[in-house]
């Protein structure tokens, strides 16, 4: 959050916790700004898709400075006067972000027709061929993707979402209520398979379905969880028994930073949990 006062100007600010145990909140001077990134944004939209990019800034309390926002290709990404952006029609186009000061960054989007999908469809796909979905979701949720165990694909999306999550053959996110999302979809092996697209149901059991029992001081890699049934989720946290063997970060990638035993715990939100015993060398 950043704020402009005046010299002598008293304010007032409410900060709830919505949810964890607790974090920390730190009001600081700005320092002069140093870059900015665009991290939220869009790789692919489908045609009619709408879009808010946004960036992140170095340091993090930087000082405020205005953006200016541009589209190298309006005829496939249209920008108006609210920093909205809208895929119009099928193409690329990079868009532009710029500070007062002249820091800038930029971003390839691509924009696709796509097929609408509803929840509870299953698609045929064919080896080869590109299929990119479009999903408007009715209500704010958490939806899932499932393939077939033995298919070898790529799967993209254009986001961002409330959250996503790789599971074994399934990819998992949360949509907001009026947000239209698009997927990417090729199939590489075997010639068919099946896709199905639907809600997540309530989590029955789940278990840790990849993690690196032995690794090496500098390794790093994200554990995958398998749900069951398999179109459930839940927002499973990690944690290390030992953060000067191996250490948590970004939520859920582990980093080996010394030598020894710790326990990799996964921990669903209902208090169940998950543990594995890591070496490091």
């Amino acid at each position: 959050q950043y704020v402009n006062m005046n010299a002598g100007q008293t304010s007032f600010f409410h900060f709830r916790l919505s949810n964890g145990e607790g974090t920390s909140v730190w009001m600081m001077c700005g320092e002069p700004m140093q870059g900015i990134e665009l991290k939220y944004y869009p790789e692919q939209m489908g045609v009619g898709e709408e879009s808010y990019p946004d960036v992140a800034f170095t340091p993090r309390n930087s000082i405020w400075e205005e953006m200016t926002w541009s589209t190298s290709n309006p005829d496939v990404l249209r920008l108006d006067d609210y920093n909205r952006f809208t895929a119009v029609a099928a193409g690329e186009a990079e868009i532009t972000v710029t500070t007062s000061s002249g820091l800038s960054d930029s971003r390839t989007v691509r924009v696709v027709q796509t097929t609408p999908i509803s929840v509870g469809d299953t698609v045929k796909v064919e080896q080869g061929q590109e299929y990119n979905f479009s999903f408007t979701a009715e209500e704010t949720g958490d939806y899932c993707f499932l393939v077939d165990d033995n298919a070898d694909y790529d799967f993209q999306h254009g986001g961002p979402f409330l959250y996503d999550y790789w599971g074994e053959h399934a990819y998992y996110v949360g949509i907001e209520a009026g947000q239209t999302k698009t997927f990417r979809f090729v199939l590489h092996n075997p010639e068919q398979a099946s896709v199905y697209f639907g809600r997540c149901e309530s989590l029955q059991d789940f278990d840790i379905s990849f993690y690196c029992e032995r690794m090496v001081v500098g390794d790093e890699y994200y554990p995958s969880i398998a749900f069951t049934p398999k179109n459930s989720w839940a927002n499973v946290t990690f944690s290390s028994s030992n953060e000067n063997v191996i250490r948590i970060v970004d939520g859920n990638k582990v980093i080996a930073v010394g030598e020894g035993e710790a326990v990799l715990t996964a921990a669903a939100p209902d208090g169940r949990t998950v543990q594995r015993t890591v070496h490091v060398v």
